[in-house]
């Protein structure tokens, strides 16, 4: 049995008002919740393996993102490429 579970009363109310199952705050909905952890209670499976996207998904992926996930995306990427480029110039040739 789930403690946290929340009555219709609740659930209906929340849906009224357009808020988030998880903080209750209007303006989004429970899987776009910043303030819920990622993957929270989720076990992993052998299906939850990264996807390799094409080309086109990737834009529509990135273009979905809010403009704070695009800027920590960018710079996770540029991170990433800096250390990239140290380890490539740390080889001895």
């Amino acid at each position: 049995m789930d403690v946290d579970a929340m009555t219709v009363e609740e659930h209906s109310d929340l849906m009224r008002k357009g808020a988030c199952f998880f903080c209750k705050e209007t303006g989004r909905m429970a899987k776009d919740c910043k303030k819920k952890k990622k993957n929270a209670g989720k076990r992993p499976t052998r299906d939850d393996k990264p996807k390799d996207f094409t080309k086109k998904e990737w834009k529509k992926y990135i273009r979905g993102l809010s403009a704070e996930d695009k800027d920590d995306l960018a710079s996770e990427m540029l991170k990433e490429g800096k250390e990239e480029n140290e380890e490539e110039s740390d080889e001895d040739f």
